[in-house]
């Protein structure tokens, strides 16, 4: 483990080179520390270069930095920018965290390098955490730190804007009382938004987010968890995983129904269903109740789970809603909800009665939602790292109860706190456009898009033609829809990536919308 000496975020010693090789029209970034010093390879590095009409961002492990990080179209322009890394001295201990402004021109010339000016930047660049950087790269330097200290990897496949995956950042990967079993594994996090995450995304068949893939050195699978069920279920799911396996207990029928709510939890509900068969020969378990109820819900589930296994619906009423359509199946799930609301934590509490809400449908849904809303800020800590995962929920709620404008001031601040990032324009042209305020949504996309990278810029596109749409601006959501597909890099056919979902999400917006 590195040990870092923050003395200075400016230049304590002597100045990096940070240079520029190019061959046609693309080039090379280059970094290397001053004589007797090297860029901490596990330490994050963060850029933020522009050149001609380019944006160009992105974080890496130091090791990222090996053999230089591509720069499209750099020749013939004036680069500039802000990087900050980590020094350390050869042989020894002590690192330090440089923060540095660059300045160069790249000649118009058909090859060459060249040294760009390094000085003290008037503010250090922002960080995009694993955001924005190359997932490829991250994920062979962690493979290949697993093979080094014969650990399996955790692959966490994460998005900016996704509220369970700050959640499980926040709580479990970068908690500190969660340290020393989160060290067992080593750690990527892989940002599901850019394009290079397409071929690891493909490789381990990821769809839904987040999704944890463990691995052994190698990159085989050994087992995944599909959403965020809360640190508890989390950090026992890690340390099983950790465990030398055991022999399940328990008949053959039990075991099949347990192994089936395992895999529905996962989200890999096609495995799950062959096993029900066999798991309905002993069907008074709760495991195959619950793993029946979320694949095909029946009253049946309903009243067993319900007189036998309290404390279990928030696993199964929201999925089985659509039995409230009889009389007996809203009482069961009424009734379930309410018993387990007596023990369970805010932010589960919150979703019961988000739950009731859609039982309850138009009449007393309002105060549902609001009483949902009072829930869910008991959940806040006061930690902005810790709290961000509940945020865009907060605003939807807010929005559900009635408070649009709350809605979008409360999604103001949470702009003010974290102001890199698309989230909350994506939240909040959302909920302007249920609110039939297509022009203040299109004024959040337009900020949003400013933000915006991959999958989110797609789905930032998406609510811009619905705005323009909806301000009869069919022409104008035409042309820009158009260009946005044009510009957009698209997954190559054999990739089952869900940048393909996006793009065909703003191509059905042009074709049903726009004339």
């Amino acid at each position: 483990m590195l040990t870092f000496l923050l003395t200075s975020l400016a230049l304590a010693g002597g100045d990096p080179s940070v240079d520029i090789a190019w061959k046609g029209a693309d080039g090379l970034l280059l970094v290397a520390g001053p004589p007797g010093e090297h860029i901490a390879p596990e330490a994050w590095v963060d850029a933020s270069l522009h050149w001609g009409d380019r944006e160009w961002a992105f974080s890496t492990p130091g090791s990222g930095l090996d053999g230089g990080v591509p720069l499209p179209g750099v020749r013939g322009h004036e680069v500039g920018g802000a990087l900050r890394f980590s020094l350390c001295q050869d042989g020894g201990t002590l690192c330090r965290v440089v923060d540095v402004e660059v300045a160069g021109e790249v000649p118009d010339r058909r090859r060459g390098r060249v040294a760009l000016v390094v000085g003290e930047p008037a503010s250090p660049p922002e960080s995009h955490g694993p955001f924005r950087s190359d997932a490829a790269a991250a994920v062979a330097v962690a493979f290949a730190e697993a093979v080094e200290r014969d650990v399996p990897v955790l692959v966490d496949f994460t998005a900016v804007w996704c509220p369970p995956c700050n959640l499980l950042a926040a709580e479990v990967l970068h908690d500190p009382q969660h340290e020393d079993l989160i060290e067992e594994f080593v750690v990527v996090q892989v940002d599901v938004d850019d394009p290079s995450s397409w071929d690891v995304k493909d490789r381990y068949q990821v769809g839904g987010y987040p999704t944890v893939v463990v691995t052994n050195p190698e990159g085989d699978e050994i087992d995944r968890m599909v959403g965020y069920g809360g640190a508890r279920e989390t950090e026992a799911w890690l340390r099983s995983l950790l465990r030398d396996p055991v022999e399940e207990t328990g008949s053959e029928a039990v075991r099949a129904g347990k192994r089936a709510w395992l895999l529905v939890q996962q989200g890999r509900e096609e495995e799950a269903r062959p096993l029900l068969e066999l798991a309905g020969a002993e069907p008074d378990h709760a495991a195959f109740r619950l793993a029946r109820i979320n694949l095909e819900p029946v009253l049946e589930d309903a009243r067993w789970l319900a007189d036998n296994a309290p404390g279990s619906a928030i696993h199964w009423v929201y999925g089985a809603r659509d039995l409230a359509e009889s009389d007996e199946g809203q009482a069961l799930l009424t009734g379930a909800i309410q018993t387990d609301l007596r023990t369970v934590e805010p932010a589960e509490a919150s979703d019961l009665l988000y739950t009731l809400a859609l039982i309850e449908g138009e009449t007393g849904a309002r105060s549902f939602y609001g009483a949902a809303l009072a829930a869910l800020r008991g959940a806040f800590s006061g930690d902005p790292e810790r709290d961000r995962g509940h945020w865009t929920w907060y605003a939807e709620l807010l929005h559900l109860a009635g408070d649009t404008d709350g809605a979008i001031a409360f999604l103001d601040a949470a702009e003010a706190t974290y102001p890199h990032e698309p989230t909350w324009s994506l939240k909040a042209a959302r909920i302007l456009l249920d609110a039939d305020r297509p022009e203040a949504a299109l004024a959040r996309t337009e900020q949003g898009l400013a933000l915006s990278w991959g999958d989110n810029y797609l789905r930032m596109a998406t609510l811009k033609v619905e705005a323009l749409v909806a301000l009869d601006r069919a022409e104008d959501a035409a042309v820009f829809g158009q260009q946005v597909l044009g510009d957009s890099p698209a997954p190559a056919e054999d990739l089952e990536v869900r940048t393909r979902r996006y793009r065909t999400a703003l191509e059905e917006a042009l074709e049903e919308e726009v004339p």
